[in-house]
């Protein structure tokens, strides 16, 4: 044991090798065009995907965005790469993106008779049986400020996700400050509107999407268990509409992109485009409910 313990100390004491000179070789690299094509195809397949929102609607008077459009899609950064890889991964690319759908809108309850305008444009593209890829092109943009688009695009990716599902999602804001009586009065009249115009030639159901409305609405808000509960029945009660409540924060942090309806309504138009801001008009009443308790 002495031994050991002594030659431990040795080495201890001994200096250090000079590694300087030693040439590390690198990891062996493989070129990705020179993997096998079916191998690339994979791992497009594997890209993440992103989600933005962009302003579909707003006052005009307040500049206030009461419509926003959820944009999911594949990113798809890799096709600027170099045309072959363009020229391969689109496609796949487009079918995952199809995956992310159904198509999604956020509205303020006040402004949900605005929701048919959307879904004219929708059955207008589908009219045209021309297949639209999600690229745009220079003539595409032509007079085309950042939010016409947004709204091009969220039509493009609308119209790709009802490819595979015949369904849509309409996240749907009640704030504090709706008249809900007015609102009671014109959600049937609204929801007609929504889900009884003709999709595609056929005059069957089969090309009809469904509907599915996502409540929301801030938790100090006086009654808004009444409201919710009367204006569910309402919808459930037209065709083809299914009504979704009491959801998460995480819940639409994944399957929407924002942990609140009323978040991604408070955008503010400025100089530089549309900003999303933390309602200081939500934290307010938020603060006089709870300094009512």
């Amino acid at each position: 044991m002495p031994i050991i313990k002594e030659y431990w100390i040795a080495s201890m004491d001994s200096p250090l090798p000079d590694i300087r000179h030693l040439h590390v070789q690198p990891p062996n690299r493989i070129p990705f065009l020179s993997l096998p094509k079916p191998v690339r195809l994979r791992i497009y397949s594997y890209l993440a995907p992103r989600t933005i929102h962009t302003v579909g609607h707003q006052e005009p008077a307040a500049s206030k965005a009461v419509i926003i459009l959820v944009l999911r899609f594949v990113d798809r950064a890799i096709l600027r790469t170099c045309r072959t890889i363009r020229d391969e991964a689109e496609a796949t690319l487009e079918i995952e993106t199809m995956k992310l759908g159904p198509p999604q809108l956020i509205v303020a309850s006040e402004h949900f008779q605005t929701v048919p305008a959307f879904l004219y444009m929708l059955r207008q593209q589908q009219d045209q049986h021309v297949w639209q890829r999600l690229r745009l092109r220079d003539e595409d943009r032509v007079d085309l400020d950042r939010e016409d688009i947004g709204l091009l695009m969220w039509i493009r990716l609308a119209n790709l996700y009802l490819q595979s599902a015949k369904r849509m999602q309409i996240g749907l804001f009640i704030s504090p400050y709706t008249s809900t009586r007015r609102l009671l009065m014109t959600l049937a009249h609204d929801a007609a509107a929504i889900a009884r115009p003709r999709w595609g030639d056929d005059l069957s159901d089969c090309c009809h999407p469904s509907f599915e409305v996502v409540f929301e609405t801030p938790a100090f808000a006086f009654g808004s268990e009444e409201v919710l509960d009367e204006a569910a029945y309402v919808l459930e009660g037209e065709k083809g509409f299914s009504v979704v409540r009491g959801i998460d924060a995480a819940a639409r942090l994944r399957d929407w992109g924002v942990e609140g309806f009323g978040w991604a309504l408070d955008a503010r138009e400025t100089e530089g485009g549309w900003t999303w801001v933390e309602s200081a008009r939500a934290q307010e009443v938020g603060s006089a409910c709870q300094s009512d308790d």
